[in-house]
């Protein structure tokens, strides 16, 4: 596992925990993506700190692309990171550009949102409650993860300040776009920020692309472990005693950590097995397997 994969999935999850269900529970359904007041959009980022490089994000619509060029330098390790993260409805592909290679499988939201539609409307009830308690929740289990949040204006938009765990994150309103992160966890070092957003624009051909001569693979691993998780995190949100129980059930069983989830679409031949640790500890490792689950519900 890389450690940029873990640092930043731990980062982004944490800051979109933070948001909880305010932009989700306005929707029929809090795990189906809302589509944002554009056609299109173009945001450019630099990245500075322990990670420095760019990054852009394109919108279609419901559709997003990541495209990152970066440099992690983290307890003496570099890792050079040429990404294209692709989020559809259904699908996600993640294209490493260094590695040369393209891992495809579903979208986690979705399956949450098929879990979803499943449920009563009794059921749907509590799930919602349930949701709208999940930052609380998780804040009494972690210390350290009070979360502050304020309005705010960044680049002429009306934002949400959030901060949680020495993170501070400004998300632009009615999009689930964020403009700017900046703080530390421990040793590392977090600066990015938008430098320009342009909306209503064209896209270039590359923006949703998979580069020539890249063949896409689907991870049916991954994705038969998303559709599982997506029903075990379900089934606890509509558990009325949910955030009660701490074992098999209600907080407890949403982090389970004793086998390793793979939703960064890596092949059988990078997974490390279960038990192993990243040489930047267990706890790190802990954290994203259950948090960065919760960064599509935010974003």
């Amino acid at each position: 596992m890389k450690l940029n994969r873990v640092v930043f999935s731990i980062v982004a999850a944490t800051i979109a925990l933070a948001m909880t269900v305010g932009l989700a529970l306005a929707a029929d359904n809090p795990f189906s993506p809302k589509k944002p007041p554009f056609k299109t959009a173009i945001v450019k980022y630099t990245l500075k700190g322990t990670s420095s490089g760019k990054e852009v994000l394109y919108v279609n619509g419901l559709d997003r692309a990541i495209h990152t060029d970066a440099k992690t330098t983290v307890f003496g390790m570099t890792n050079e990171q040429k990404t294209i993260t692709i989020t559809k409805q259904k699908t996600i592909t993640q294209i490493d550009l260094v590695e040369q290679r393209a891992i495809e499988s579903g979208n986690f939201m979705y399956y949450m949102a098929q879990e979803y539609d499943k449920l009563s409307s009794s059921e749907k009830a509590t799930v919602r409650k349930n949701a709208e308690g999940m930052g609380q929740n998780l804040a009494g289990m972690m210390p350290g993860m009070d979360v502050k949040k304020r309005k705010g204006k960044l680049m002429g938009k009306n934002v949400e300040i959030v901060t949680v765990m020495g993170m501070t994150s400004y998300v632009w309103e009615d999009t689930g776009i964020t403009l700017k992160t900046e703080g530390s966890l421990g040793p590392i070092k977090i600066n990015s920020a938008a430098t320009s957003v342009d909306t209503n624009v064209s896209l270039p051909g590359s923006a949703f692309a998979v580069p020539a001569g890249l063949k896409v693979v689907w991870d049916e691993q991954a994705d038969q472990q998303q559709r599982n998780m997506a029903k075990q995190w379900m089934d606890n949100l509509k558990d009325p005693n949910f955030g009660k129980n701490s074992g098999k059930s209600g907080m407890g069983a949403m982090f389970n950590t004793q086998r390793p989830t793979y939703q960064d679409g890596d092949d059988s031949s990078q997974r490390e097995p279960a038990g192993e640790e990243d040489s930047s500890g267990g706890a790190e490792e802990a954290v994203e397997q259950g948090m960065k689950v919760l960064k599509g519900l935010f974003n």
